[in-house]
């Protein structure tokens, strides 16, 4: 993944900072808002601390809601 957002909200993404400046911030995923860590393979990326889905509280409630009709 190569965007997250700060405490704040703000998008950031990964090729636009430097690997310390990342390390210093306290980064998101914009999905479930769960902790990332900075990485570094072939390109500067943020992996999550623990799984996600990828989808959001609402939209995973929607499928839910869905899946009854």
């Amino acid at each position: 993944m190569f965007e997250a957002v700060d405490v704040s909200g703000k998008r950031i993404l990964a090729h636009l900072f430097s690997i310390q400046e990342l390390r210093r911030m306290s980064l998101h995923c914009p999905y479930c808002l769960m902790p990332v860590r900075v990485r570094q393979g072939q390109r500067v990326h943020f992996a999550h601390q623990s799984a996600c889905t990828g989808e959001s509280q609402l939209h995973a409630s929607w499928k839910k809601e869905l899946r009854m009709f």
